[in-house]
């Protein structure tokens, strides 16, 4: 026997891992959470372009699952795989991070209106809102 994972119930799991991996029991050091977190953002870009670089390890050094704890974060850089600088998957966040980069083109950016409809959009995806 084996089980099928639906695509929403492999999104509710990593969803879990990445933002409160204690749910499930799992990734429970500092270490372990952080170099999951750069393992999905690798298969990010390997489809969808960019290059991962490292994470920037969280502001404390509180145990793991303190209330204290604040977010590691992703580093991201471009690469010749992305659609374009000013439009790709990683544009509706951190929409400053490439800014004055070469080949950027002001009139191409995606706007504060923009970035914020897309990203409700996948906000209510994670509630199950939208099919």
């Amino acid at each position: 026997m084996f089980k099928q994972i639906s695509h929403r119930d492999l999104a509710e799991i990593v969803t879990a891992l990445l933002v409160k991996p204690e749910l499930l029991g799992e990734l429970d050091t500092v270490e372990k959470h952080q170099e999951f977190m750069l393992a999905i953002g690798h298969v990010v870009a390997d489809h969808c372009g960019g290059q991962t670089n490292w994470i920037n390890p969280a502001d404390v050094d509180e145990e793991y699952l303190s209330d204290q704890y604040s977010s590691p974060y992703l580093s991201v850089s471009p690469n010749e795989n992305l659609p374009s600088l000013e439009r790709n998957v990683w544009a509706y966040h951190d929409p400053d991070g490439w800014e004055g980069m070469e080949g950027l083109s002001d009139e191409a950016i995606l706007t504060n209106d923009e970035i914020q409809k897309t990203r409700n959009s996948i906000q209510q995806l994670l509630i199950g809102g939208v099919d």
